[in-house]
């Protein structure tokens, strides 16, 4: 299968180069799990067998009336790799998951930017042997809040949903994201779908980069 990943930046700052190579042998560890779920909206039915194959593994593409943006079966992992030079980007999580956030191997260099439920470890090896290990808030398994929204601090709409909902201003907190730091978001025990309906997600976005991935297949590493 053709190579899909994204190219990661260039010429990044020192303290961020550690954080480029991590993410990098992250993304390798999915191999051709990757795919661009937006390629479909221009794509010829048929057209891209390795389109049709990206797809067949997400599911059906699902059209909701009255809104012009694509919902998809839910995947079992989203990876968000953050193209800023600054952490001008937060991702919104439920303040009930920050119990279980895992924290930073490196505060410094933020080699490991971690999420509630799950995190991905770069060089961790799990009892399977597998290249990957996923660290879990096992005590407390039924978390429902999902980190699917993201928007620039600056945001309007970021205020709009705030005033739209006072609770949420209460239950959720921004988490800071930096150039360099990949996410990968556990979506296999969230009630919600991860829906990238704002064009910050979007594949040329100059802030964030998005990926819906397989679950990974042990047997393959």
């Amino acid at each position: 299968m053709e190579d899909i990943r994204p190219s990661l930046p260039e010429n990044t700052p020192p303290y961020c180069n550690g954080n480029r190579e991590k993410s990098r042998k992250l993304l390798n560890l999915f191999g051709c799990h990757l795919g661009d779920p937006y390629c479909s909206q221009t794509a010829v039915p048929g057209a891209s067998p390795q389109l049709a194959s990206i797809f067949s593994s997400y599911g059906l593409l699902k059209s909701a009336a009255g809104s012009p943006t694509p919902v998809f079966t839910q995947p079992d992992f989203l990876l968000l790799y953050c193209l800023c030079e600054t952490s001008v980007f937060k991702i919104l999580v439920g303040i009930a998951s920050l119990r279980h956030v895992i924290r930073h191997v490196d505060q410094h260099t933020r080699t490991e930017l971690c999420l509630p439920q799950y995190a991905l470890r770069p060089g961790a090896v799990s009892q399977e042997k597998t290249p990957f290990s996923l660290l879990s808030a096992d005590h407390d398994p039924f978390l429902t809040c999902t980190p699917d929204l993201a928007y620039p601090l600056t945001s309007p709409a970021r205020h709009a949903l705030l005033k739209l909902d006072p609770l949420l201003k209460n239950s959720m907190q921004w988490l800071n994201l930096k150039r360099g730091d990949l996410l990968i978001i556990d979506n296999r025990r969230s009630t919600h779908t991860c829906v990238p309906f704002t064009p910050f997600f979007r594949q040329d976005s100059p802030y964030l980069t998005h990926m819906f991935v397989n679950k990974p297949d042990p047997a393959r590493h």
